[in-house]
């Protein structure tokens, strides 16, 4: 990656990067040891070596935190409160987390079990589309597709067969959950493809009725209600499942009890907490 801004204790890029850059000064480059996130394939949690050019360093001068301040940037009226609101919102970012790797690990498991043969081309096709939308991912972080490989270690021949073998994987856990929805005589209802649709305008910031005539003029209106049948599928597969410990305790991954009245008060001074606080936050080159 070229001219990336890191923010260290971040841990958002690859493990090993917070260490390596930690004390380092201007100008200066620096290698180790690192380990790539999961994130990265097949090739999530190999060992990498780092190697990093420091061309600028900046410090962050952050406000005081005080009842007064927190009164200040958010509904709440002290520190304590505050804090409440964030580890509780934590916590459950840390149980989708691991509910979705858990969720992940069963489809693994279920597709490789599925004996399957998938036509090539079909498969080609599926790997193709992966390969584009990783690499547009990463063109949105300043990262080229050939730095990526240069970072993971993988040669374009290897990195072609990984995306055909997880082409494969991912064909065979559509067809699986596609099978559970016919079974089980899952079906999508008029009302949650509006619902989905609602959801997308705003995360986009449209209007509703805009998008889903985009979509129905697109055609995109079925691939949006096979997304809904498939994750309907996902739920009554997981539904039946139970996560355990090493010692065959039960793992309790369900999201809290939902409070529209307080999830909303969370989420809404979460995100003015956001917003008021970044008018707090100097950046100050270090000297």
């Amino acid at each position: 990656a070229t001219d990336l801004l890191y923010e260290i204790g971040s841990a958002s890029f690859v493990e090993g990067l917070d260490t390596l850059l930690d004390g380092v000064s201007v100008d200066e480059t620096v290698q180790g040891p690192g380990t790539l996130p999961d994130g990265f394939g097949d090739h999530g949690g190999e060992q990498v070596e780092l190697s990093a050019v420091v061309k600028a360093v900046r410090t962050k001068n952050l406000p005081e935190v005080t009842d007064d301040w927190v009164q200040e940037v958010s509904e709440f009226d002290t520190v304590d409160e505050l804090v409440s609101m964030l580890r509780h919102n934590m916590t459950e970012m840390a149980k989708a987390t691991a509910r979705n790797a858990f969720q992940d690990r069963v489809m693994i498991d279920l597709s490789d079990d599925l004996s399957l043969e998938l036509p090539q081309s079909l498969i080609d096709t599926e790997a193709e589309a992966s390969i584009h939308n990783l690499a547009h991912r990463l063109q949105e972080q300043g990262i080229e597709l050939e730095n990526y490989l240069q970072i993971t270690g993988q040669s374009q021949e290897d990195f072609i067969e990984d995306s055909k073998a997880q082409a494969v994987r991912t064909l065979k856990t559509r067809v699986l959950l596609e099978g559970v929805a016919k079974v089980e005589a899952i079906e999508v209802g008029d009302e949650e493809i509006l619902e989905a649709v609602s959801a997308l305008a705003s995360q986009a910031k449209m209007n509703p009725e805009e998008l889903f005539r985009q979509l129905e003029a697109d055609g995109r209106l079925d691939t949006l209600s096979d997304d809904i049948l498939r994750r309907k599928a996902l739920e009554a597969i997981m539904s039946g499942v139970v996560a355990v410990d090493e010692d065959g305790n039960t793992i309790d991954l369900e999201p809290a009890p939902a409070d529209s009245d307080e999830d909303s008060d969370f989420d809404s001074d979460e995100a003015k907490l956001e917003s008021d606080s970044d008018k707090d936050v100097e950046e100050s080159p270090e000297e």
